[in-house]
């Protein structure tokens, strides 16, 4: 059997993660981090999600750990429904050649996910945007040191399944690791529940409930199973048994509305009926259905962070020897028996008569298992916990260790007690990961080349983006025992341990792309053109005269993703980051990773000077694709400021439910939301009246936003209106003073046309709209969504000065052009009118263009449209990962 662990995550700009894939018998596994990026990495480098069963996640649970987490569950659950569909059409196939169908959904697996506390809080938090009903999930939430105890010496695993066996080593960290138990405040469950009985004074007519205070281990496994109650029902499959029977206890101020609530009278469970809340006991406790609760429940049992770090040691079975079949001869064995010897049975021989043959007289000896380590380490208060460790000298559990990967916080390398323990354990294979450590190399690869490309073409538009291949200098004692860890760079367990030679991923040549961009006589000969163009004084004077009165000239639009729905290799999911000179910055939307395309794009200290100067992110609506980076730009904002006061607080701009995520998952990681840096304003306060469509209200009574929440968070004029997608979609309309020049910015979000929206932003200076389909009508309506027409015919309606087209869908990887024939940039009908008469940009990843600036960048469009003509796309193979998973059936 093959067995290999090969490195994923090495730790880049935009890619913070660390961790590696152990690939065996048509199972993969994810050891570490699954970090904002990890998706989009797996798809660069066709891993696949569909064979993976299991993720160990490594370090404390935190947003750097976890953030990838759910975009990552949404792809895979997507990755399972073609393949479902096409083993049916497998099996049909095999049915008409009178062969046996393969009844297996491939679905049913589900992924196992491993890790510290606060694991099903955390994916409980995401209950209102990620749900997937074709993909069951399990959660392992280790929150027990079997080994850390004085005196114990198991060597038994913690887990294990038919390949390997895993032990966990958890770090905890020096002084007060903060894993501890909630504390009263934080949770309330009945011991006993009863209704008030009629001589009791009720001055309502529902019932009154009582609570008893309970213990914190009840209080505990009550708000455990709350969690895990939520994850089950967010994650299952399609007509499993649910068991609807099965009640959960609340708070009542805890369920939101409209929820079916129950009570217990006489052992029996009744309907409550109200009032809600209660405001003679507002502690009162109802129950709910269990299946339900994610749906039902307003606010998640609180937790604290947890310090401590997870690591884990992995080795595969023990292998039986080698048969030797002329051994097995000489003792006149017949074949029949070879079975029962190699299952570890004794037999009886015919040379000699009678003579008894036990396994090792015709076997080598058993092979031992072989693994590897992976320590997670971003602290120095974890050193410690690691050195007094219990595995380290347990000879059964460190037997076949070959390699450790140590996933390294910035300037943990140079702590000498690391250097000291790998000298201690020197036949084993190190490999250092992690920021501060490895190099800033470009990770993805694809959209790195059509971006060096596009530079060639058009750098104003298109600057270099900031990376390095240079790996961190390692101490002389520290270079003697370890090695920096290279992406892909993978090592062989079985049959034979060792190096994979060659394995690892070339660094990017990043002269090839544009040698081959400046050698090609059409691309360059446009781009002449375009230049030449612009150099023209006929055609400066024109623009001038165009752009006349226009506010905000020197207003940098930042096009960070434009991709729907799932990162893809060319485009990353939705963020657009608008700067306004003196006025701050701004973030529309803020989709997985974007904070790692800002670093991308400006490097660590330019994106940290864009987050000190940001005022508000508006995120338009509830799909993972347009929030899933928020946490990593909130968490980033607050190591900068701290907890000083900036001249301005940093507004939030978003829908009740996405507040309260952020809310929640605050007590998993402080990120500064509860600080008084963060100005929430909830989208379902400012929303302007639509005829057409109502907004859910389930707006907390303590909630801090209004109307004029922009007067006291230095915000510009804010607008929303709800539009046609989820039901608390919107779409908004930023208007800035006049000391910005009176300057308007329209943004759609994701939406169907909306002629309130165009009412909304009527003369805005810049429409940013989604483009999600071609002219695919019939989708788009299907979707929510819009077609390109439909963009440019809002834009019309909308009477704005500039049109920049965004959000296309993942099928359109690579040509998203407006125009082909005509002025650069328009697009006319069929009786040759123009369907919008001001300038047009289609958005690529990591694009800034200035708002006076659209029509240079619109004379560079013929030579991208070249350019993106003669690019052949690869196409996706799934062959091979659809007879893989048949096989396993």
């Amino acid at each position: 059997m093959l067995i290999q662990v090969s490195i994923l995550g090495t730790a880049t700009a935009d890619t913070p993660g660390v961790c590696v894939v152990l690939n065996s018998n048509n199972t993969r596994y994810i050891f570490g981090h699954v970090a904002e990026g990890t998706q989009r990495l797996i798809t660069q480098r066709k891993a696949g999600l569909v064979k993976l069963r299991h993720i160990f996640l490594t370090g404390n649970i935190d947003w750097h750990t976890v953030g990838g987490l759910p975009g990552t569950l949404l792809s895979a659950a997507e990755a399972t429904e073609p393949l479902r569909i096409a083993a049916r059409a497998y099996n049909e196939k095999r049915r008409e050649k009178g062969k046996a169908g393969r009844e297996k959904d491939p679905r049913s697996h589900g992924i196992h996910i491993h890790g510290g506390p606060n694991l099903t809080h955390t994916l409980a938090a995401t209950r209102n945007f990620v749900y997937r009903k074709n993909m069951p999930i399990k959660l392992d939430e280790i929150c027990h040191d079997t080994r850390g105890t004085a005196g114990t010496t198991s060597s038994k695993p913690d887990w294990e399944d038919a390949y390997f066996r895993v032990w966990n080593v958890p770090l905890t960290a020096a002084g007060p690791s903060i894993c501890r138990t909630p504390g009263p405040s934080e949770s309330l469950v009945p011991q006993k529940r009863r209704l008030s009985t009629p001589s009791e004074p009720d001055p309502g007519d529902a019932a009154r409930l009582e609570t008893e205070q309970v213990s914190d281990a009840d209080r505990s496994e009550a708000d455990r199973l709350i969690r895990s109650s939520i994850v089950e029902s967010m994650f299952s499959m399609d007509g499993e048994d649910k068991t609807p029977d099965i009640l959960v206890p609340l708070p009542l101020s805890d369920v939101g509305l409209p929820a079916e609530m129950f009570v217990r009278e006489n052992n029996e469970f009744i309907k409550y009926e109200g009032p809600v809340p209660d405001p003679h006991n507002p502690r009162a406790v109802v129950f709910v259905q269990r299946q339900f609760l994610a749906g039902s429940l307003a606010r998640l049992p609180g937790t604290q962070p947890c310090l401590d770090s997870m690591c884990y040691i992995v080795k595969s079975h023990p292998r039986r020897g080698k048969f030797n079949p002329d051994a097995a001869r000489s003792y006149g064995l017949e074949k029949l028996q070879y079975r029962l010897l190699t299952s570890g049975e004794t037999v009886t021989g015919k040379t000699p008569p009678g003579v008894i043959v036990t396994p090792d007289m015709v076997m080598s000896a058993q092979v031992e298992g072989q693994g590897f380590a992976v320590i997670d380490i971003r602290n120095l208060n974890l050193i410690d916990s690691l050195l007094a460790r219990p595995e380290w000298t347990n000879e059964e559990i460190m037997q076949g260790i070959q390699v450790m990967y140590w996933s390294l916080g910035p300037q943990i390398k140079d702590d000498s007690r690391l250097a000291a323990f790998m000298q201690k354990h020197s036949s084993i294979k190190h490999i250092l990961l992690g920021q501060g450590v490895s190099p800033n190399t470009l990770a993805f690869t694809s959209t790195a080349e059509q971006f060096i490309k596009l530079n060639v073409i058009d750098p104003d538009r298109f600057p270099l983006t900031v990376f390095s291949n240079k790996p961190s200098e390692l101490s002389e004692e520290l270079s003697s025992v370890a090695e920096v860890g290279e992406s892909s760079a993978a090592f062989l367990l079985a049959p034979k341990p060792g190096v994979v030679k060659g394995s690892e991923e070339p660094l990017m040549d990043t002269t090839l792309p544009a040698r081959e961009v400046m050698t090609n006589a059409a691309i360059m000969s446009l781009v002449e053109s375009a230049r030449q163009r612009i150099a023209d004084p006929a055609f400066l004077s024109q623009m001038d005269a165009a752009e006349r009165g226009m506010p905000g000239r020197d207003v940098e639009i930042v096009t960070l993703g434009t991709g729907s729905a799932l990162p893809s290799k060319y485009r990353n999911v939705s963020a657009t980051l608008i700067r306004v000179p003196g006025h701050g910055s701004y973030l529309l939307d803020c989709g997985e990773n974007t904070l790692g395309q800002l670093r991308r794009s400006y490097g660590y200290e330019g994106a940290d000077e864009v987050l000190r100067d940001l005022r508000a992110v508006y995120i338009s609506h509830l799909h993972a694709d347009h929030h899933l980076g928020i946490v990593s730009v909130l968490a980033r904002r607050h190591v900068l400021v701290g907890n000083t006061k900036p001249p301005y607080p940093l507004s939030v701009i978003a829908t009740t439910n996405l507040l309260r995520f952020l809310d929640e998952f605050n007590e998993v990681q402080d990120f500064g939301f509860r600080s008084g840096s963060i100005h929430k304003v909830f989208t379902t306060r400012l929303k302007h009246k639509s005829r057409r469509y109502e907004c859910p209200r389930r707006v907390a009574p303590e909630t801090i936003a209004g109307m004029h929440a922009h007067q006291k968070s230095g915000l510009p004029n804010v607008d929303v209106c709800m539009v046609r997608h989820t039901p608390e979609a919107t779409a908004v309309v930023f208007t800035w003073p006049e000391s910005a020049g009176g300057l308007k910015i329209a943004y759609s979000g994701d939406c169907r046309p909306s002629s309130d929206f165009a009412s909304l932003g009527r003369g805005a200076d810049l429409l940013i709209h989604e483009c999600t389909f071609d002219n695919e009508v019939d989708h788009a309506i299907a979707k929510s969504h819009s077609t390109m027409s439909e963009a440019l015919g809002v834009a019309r309606n909308m009477g704005a000065r500039k049109l920049l087209l965004t959000h296309f869908s993942q099928r359109y990887p690579k040509l998203p052009v407006i125009g082909g024939g005509g002025d650069e940039g328009e697009v006319r009908n069929e009786d040759g009118s123009l369907q919008f008469d001001g300038p047009i940009l289609s958005a690529f990843d990591l694009m800034r263009v200035k708002l006076g600036d659209f029509r240079k960048a619109q004379l560079f469009v013929p030579a991208i449209q070249e350019l993106l003509n003669e690019t052949v796309e690869e196409p996706e193979d799934a062959g091979e990962e659809l007879d893989e998973l048949m096989a396993e059936q």
